[in-house]
């Protein structure tokens, strides 16, 4: 098993993978189910504390590169309005080019901010953490039309160890 998928990595560029990945709790131990409603709920609140996100959601915006981060604001409900922003950093791989109408699944830490986001929150850390050398983020990863992204560490870092790997 190992080595097929080794050897997929190798055929994608080590870049991206083609199969569905796991996204886990901020302690790594529980597995999350997609939590698109508590994602909706926790908007509608005050609360600015990190959560844990694993969402599904279609891209209504795609901001321009920010400092080396792609942006995408995603509708999570199906009203066709933008109400969460995932930020990708492109250090970990290269990603597609995503727009308007793509469905993206993100696993990531989240928070709720009215002031500097119009979604009013933000999904972040969708990558790896290499040598595990930010203790408050798991893992994580976006992954589009069925192939995950954000596994490779930047260059100079080890390699990445995904939970499922």
């Amino acid at each position: 098993m190992k080595l097929s998928l080794a050897l997929l990595g190798f055929t994608l560029g080590f870049n991206q993978f083609a199969f569905s990945m796991d996204c886990y709790d901020t302690n790594r131990v529980a597995k999350l189910a997609n939590n698109n409603q508590q994602v909706l709920t926790w908007l509608k609140g005050t609360n600015t504390d990190w959560h844990r996100a694993y969402i599904t959601g279609v891209v209504v915006l795609r901001k321009p590169d920010q400092t080396g981060h792609s942006h995408y604001v995603i509708d999570l409900d199906g009203d066709g309005k933008g109400d969460v922003e995932v930020i990708y950093q492109n250090d970990f791989g290269d990603i597609p080019s995503i727009n308007q109408g793509n469905t993206i699944t993100a696993c990531g830490d989240f928070k709720v901010d009215h002031q500097n986001f119009s979604s009013g929150g933000f999904v972040h850390w969708v990558h790896c953490n290499p040598r595990n050398k930010e203790p408050n983020h798991a893992n994580g990863f976006v992954a589009v039309n069925g192939v995950t992204y954000g596994v490779n560490a930047p260059a100079g870092e080890p390699a990445c160890k995904m939970p499922n790997f």
